[in-house]
């Protein structure tokens, strides 16, 4: 598996090598009209396992754990549209309700059977309305899930400087401002000091989420979702 060795761990690390073998094996479905990025891993006849990334990323923060979960669990990691290499409309409302309309999708698709849930930050919030979906009887049942620093309660969110910037009233301007070299140092201070001091580890994980897409033409999706 691409990646290499820091600080004496062995697991993968987030490498610009290391996204573009991510990309390579993963794949694309469309989902109403838009391009979805996913990679599978696993036995088929394994405890299904859906990995739900968080913001502002993309399903390739899970490179690290990949390996060793799919020992275990037929494993769905994908790009949230509007992250990674999904597609990111202009049109899209983005709403967690959205979301997880698309996460559910992917668990038909897929799985076909109740299902486990790994999910970090932004993605908890998708966890909490799949859990919210199973209670009421609506979809697969989620059997398990485990939240990875995610805000359970909203009224005790902490936003960034840069969050409260982008949702305020000026986002849209602000966010022009904005280049991959911003938004990686501004990105990077969300990561620890072997992270931080990794080279190009906040360079990389920001350079596969919300700037990246598929280029015109350069993939064709296997089918669509149903």
């Amino acid at each position: 598996m691409a990646g290499g060795v820091l600080n004496g761990d062995p697991r993968p690390t987030l490498t610009p090598a290391a996204a573009a073998a991510w990309k390579d094996a993963g794949d694309v479905l469309v989902w109403n009209g838009h391009r979805i990025f996913y990679r599978e891993a696993g036995r088929r006849d394994a405890e299904p396992l859906l990995l739900v990334h968080g913001f502002p990323t993309s399903s390739f923060d899970w490179l690290p754990i990949w390996a060793p979960l799919a020992e275990r669990y037929h494993v769905l990691a994908f790009d949230n549209l509007g992250f990674g290499y999904s597609d990111k409309p202009a049109d899209f409302p983005y709403a967690i309700h959205a979301q997880t309309d698309l996460a559910e999708a992917l668990v038909r698709q897929f799985f076909g059977r109740p299902y486990h849930v790994l999910a970090h930050d932004y993605g908890v919030s998708i966890g909490q309305e799949l859990l919210a979906r199973t209670a009421e009887g609506a979809g697969e049942p989620v059997l398990s899930c485990m939240f990875l620093n995610g805000g359970l309660f909203a009224s005790l969110h902490r936003a960034r400087l840069i969050q409260r910037l982008l949702a305020g009233p000026f986002g849209g301007v602000f966010v022009k401002l904005l280049d991959r070299k911003r938004f990686g140092a501004s990105f990077s201070a969300v990561f620890g000091p072997s992270g931080r001091s990794s080279n190009s580890t906040a360079a990389t994980v920001s350079s596969t989420s919300c700037c990246t897409t598929w280029p015109t033409g350069a993939s064709t999706p296997r089918a669509g979702l149903r």
